[in-house]
């Protein structure tokens, strides 16, 4: 059972907790960063099989289609609209400046990608944001920018929900 009360599920199953099998919940952990002007040796070099890597390629691969999906301004401008409110497909286009008919067709492909999700009311289909992860991307996208625009120092960052493999998941890193 996750912290949230959700079950992990099995293997590939959907759902609030769960990714392909990897639940939500993880340990806290804070990343320090290195001090640039401390000396330090260069890490071992890896061979092949000897590094387990965090996540799995299949989620990996699922984020990048996430950041891949973010990647078009047409539609980064239209998950920034809807971090704002809820909007109507023709509120949306007004908003970005895009047709209604290729405001229709980002929405579909961040529909897909589970960044938004949409309801009728009467005739008017309405779109919102997924979930509160999508907020925080940008948010996080924002305060990377400013760090590098601004030249400020990087900090520790507290992590602590990061999917990990869940219990007899099969498969892993």
């Amino acid at each position: 059972m996750a912290a949230d009360g959700a079950s992990p599920g099995p293997p590939g199953a959907a759902g609030p907790a769960t990714v392909a099998g990897y639940s939500a919940v993880a340990e806290e952990r804070v990343l320090t960063p290195l001090d640039p002007e401390a000396p330090h040796p260069p890490p071992a070099p890896v061979r092949p099989g000897e590094m387990a890597l965090p996540y799995p390629r299949e989620l990996v691969r699922r984020a990048a289609e996430t950041f891949g999906a973010l990647s078009d301004p047409s539609r980064a401008q239209i998950v920034a609209a809807l971090l704002v409110r809820e909007l109507s497909v023709g509120d949306l286009a007004a908003a970005v400046g895009l047709t209604q008919s290729a405001t229709s067709h980002h929405l579909r492909l961040l529909r897909d990608r589970r960044l938004v999700r949409h309801h009728r009311h009467g005739n008017q289909v309405y779109y919102s944001i997924d979930d509160v992860h999508v907020a925080a991307m940008f948010a996080e996208a924002f305060r990377h920018i400013r760090h590098v625009h601004e030249a400020l120092p990087d900090h520790p960052y507290a992590l602590g929900a990061e999917p990990r493999p869940a219990a007899g998941a099969a498969g892993g890193p």
